[in-house]
């Protein structure tokens, strides 16, 4: 069984129709799940708060005689932004010290109708040091059209005359067009070398001011992924740490973690992706005097966002065997987040990355230079690339829901962690490459699977306070392979820390998770439980057990008998709000032998009269027009709704109200190749209910019993 439950300053208009990213009944689809008159409040709030605190930094900044910017001897662009509630000066810099094959991500197609995933109709944000360089000849969309697929969202300044401003103006928008490119290259040039992992893809391109500002207006234009290469400079020109205070806060879970969490929570389909950061290559003289800490604990601002996917850097892996195949940069920074948290989230290739550059002309009257590339390396040559793959992963699923819907970032977020690639010295996920390395061909696979119907389930949900949700999978062989992953969009830490009395110690015994979900898997008197680290640097592992800290949860185990599994969705405590979404996957197998989408013959009208749906062991199913049907009535536990074959692989919404009209579920699925959906009503106490249906201009709403 199938079930896939489903700035620009702020001159610029709120909602920019120039680049949609999706096209325009996606994003109003995914636009009308948001509060847009509180979003331009919130803009302009957040806009007015980032100004206060810049001004405020370069104010003491300039009474204790500290720059304010400049150039890094690794050629890194960095600038004050804010001084935080212990007066510590804080500056962000950018993370640069063959990404398709690393990731699996050549010549992704969608089943068996041959489309490639190419990105197309698909927009990415990029946030940077500075806008990148529109009129490289590799976002040109072709010879014959000579629109660039890259928009400078914010304003490019003329090219400094003197040498230090131009050298910072130079770095920063060399690194932002080297990102950009590792997205979205169109590889027609150096025999493709350059070519990103989705070349047909727009990009809309920002500097980092005022970046949370920028990020909820991209949220609220309808764009689903957005790609961030900088973090905050905790280091000197020499690789030394700045201060104790910065030592404090490596791993802490700060206000610019909180924000940007509290932007990911508030637009559930918006994933922001970052850099880990280039400080792993310090942590040996930054711990020397702490022998407790051994390659651990290096990350920190955003890299430690519970909503926002981390990515660590790897050398390239041409050809991926198992885990001894990946090796981790040296400069990569180590997790986990204070809480023990598994951070970073997952790893791609930061090393010797060939991609678009930028040049700055020698005299203001030289042409500009549209031609140029070369290789970096950092955590932010990595994240884009993964960026990317969600952006493809986005297309898929837009391109096989009639309602033009994506997943949610909580299903990619899962996605991503389900299907990657085993790496690190011991099984399961660790603090050095998260869930692994990212395979953006799996993912697929999973996604085919799940729309097939057999062997995978990819659902999005809502578990009520004091609710229990359970479903069953089926395990017809010995010695298949488990996977099942939750994931969920967690509410922002409002605890967050400042350099102001923080103790690590204070994260470990309060973690920064709010609505904390549990999934356990039960057969008979056997219980298969999700991953976690231990809490303890000097004994760091990956162990299974109960995970009161992760925002995703993975089980994986190998089917010792056949069967029926039972899987159990819970939740501890209060839940934030009453209720939490989540996003549920489940495969069985290989990823690469899960069944895939077969190409559908087009039902006529005229061939669909006098359908009926099948009755089920004498059970009486409610019968409309339509040859719309459920069964059976009176219900226990799981509820069949029978639709009619022209509705396949659309979503319907299935909403259950009780006799006073409170609603009581809520659930969205793509109705399967066997024209069927299944709901879970076993938590529903006994009594009269109405089911409402509906799918595109389908509407039915019928009484049911609950036995």
């Amino acid at each position: 069984m199938k079930k896939i439950t489903l700035f620009a300053f702020l001159a610029v208009p709120l909602f920019s129709l120039q680049m949609r990213g999706q096209d325009l009944q996606t994003r109003n689809k995914v636009l009308a799940t948001y509060d847009l008159v509180s979003a331009k409040m919130e803009m302009e709030n957040i806009e007015l708060e980032l100004q206060q605190e810049k001004e405020k930094a370069f104010e003491v900044a300039e009474k204790l005689g500290i720059e304010t910017s400049g150039i890094s001897p690794k050629g890194n662009y960095y600038e004050l932004v804010r001084v935080d509630e212990g007066g510590l000066l804080l500056y962000r810099t950018t993370l640069g010290m063959g990404s398709r094959a690393t990731l699996n991500a050549e010549n992704v197609s969608v089943a068996k109708k041959g489309v490639l995933l190419e990105g197309e109709d698909m927009t990415v944000g990029v946030i940077d040091a500075m806008s990148a360089l529109s009129a490289h000849r590799e976002f040109i969309v072709s010879a014959l059209d000579r629109t660039t697929r890259l928009v400078e969202k914010d304003a490019v300044s003329r090219v400094p005359s003197d040498i230090e401003s131009k050298r910072k103006y130079e770095s920063s928008r060399a690194h932002a067009t080297h990102v950009s490119g590792i997205i979205a290259a169109g590889g027609f040039y150096v025999g493709g070398e350059a070519k990103g992992i989705v070349p047909k893809a727009k990009v809309l391109s920002y500097n980092w001011g005022s970046d949370t500002s920028k990020m909820t207006a991209m949220a609220v234009d309808g764009i689903l992924v957005s790609n961030h290469s900088y973090g905050a400079k905790f280091f000197d020109d020499y690789g030394e740490i700045l201060s104790d205070m910065h030592r404090n806060l490596l791993g802490a879970y700060d206000l610019s973690s909180y924000r940007f969490d509290q932007i990911a929570n508030k637009y559930p389909y918006y994933l922001p992706v970052t850099a880990a950061g280039n400080d792993g290559g310090e942590q040996v003289k930054t711990y020397l005097n702490f022998p407790n800490k051994k390659n651990v604990d290096m990350l920190n601002g955003t890299a430690v966002s519970k909503n926002v996917v981390v990515v660590a850097a790897i050398h390239e892996v041409p050809y991926y065997t198992g885990p001894q195949d990946v090796k981790l940069a040296y400069f990569s920074s180590q997790g986990p987040a204070d809480d023990f948290r598994i951070k970073p989230d997952i790893s791609a290739k930061g090393v010797a990355v060939y991609s678009t550059t930028y040049y700055a002309p020698e005299l203001p009257t030289d042409a500009l230079d549209i031609n140029r590339y070369q290789k970096m390396d950092g955590t932010s040559m990595a994240s884009p690339a993964v960026a990317a793959v969600f952006a493809l992963w986005q297309e898929w699923a837009i391109k096989h829901s009639k309602s033009k819907m994506p997943f949610t970032a909580a299903t990619i977020r899962a996605l991503m962690a389900h299907t990657a690639d085993e790496a690190g010295a011991a099984p399961g996920p660790d603090h050095l490459f998260g869930w692994g390395v990212l395979n953006a061909k799996n993912g697929v696979h999973v996604m085919e699977g799940a729309m097939a119907g057999v062997d995978a389930t990819l659902e999005e949900g809502t578990l009520q306070q004091g609710e229990e949700y359970k479903k069953t999978i089926e395990i017809k062989e010995k010695n298949k392979k488990v996977v099942v992953t939750l994931a969920w969009n967690d509410p922002a830490y409002k605890k967050y820390a400042s350099s102001y009395g923080y103790n690590e110690k204070t994260m470990i015994d309060n973690p920064t998770l709010v609505n904390d979900l549990d999934i356990i898997i039960v057969k008979g008197d056997k219980s298969y439980l999700p991953w976690k680290l231990t809490k303890n640097h000097i004994d760091l592992k990956a162990v299974k057990g109960n995970n009161n800290v992760d925002n995703i949860e993975k089980i994986e185990f190998t089917a010792s008998e056949v069967g029926t599994y039972e899987i159990v969705l819970s939740h501890k405590g209060s839940l934030e709000g009453g209720k939490q979404d989540y996003s549920l996957i489940t495969s069985i197998g290989d990823f690469k032998d899960l069944k895939k989408v077969e190409e559908k013959e087009e039902v006529k009208p005229e061939d669909r009269e006098g359908e009926k749906p099948e009755d089920k062991d004498g059970e009486n199913p409610v019968i409309e027009s339509d040859s719309f049907g459920i069964w059976p009535n009176p219900v226990a536990d799981q509820m069949y709704i029978n639709m009619n074959s022209r509705y396949i692989d659309e979503v319907a919404r299935v909403r259950v109200f009780d006799i006073d009209g409170r609603m009581v579920r809520d659930f969205k699925g793509f109705v399967g190749a066997d024209g069927k959906l299944t709901v879970n009503m076993a938590s529903l106490t006994v009594g009269s209910y109405f089911v409402e249906v509906k799918t595109g201009k389908f509407k039915k709403k019928v009484r049911i019993i609950k036995r």
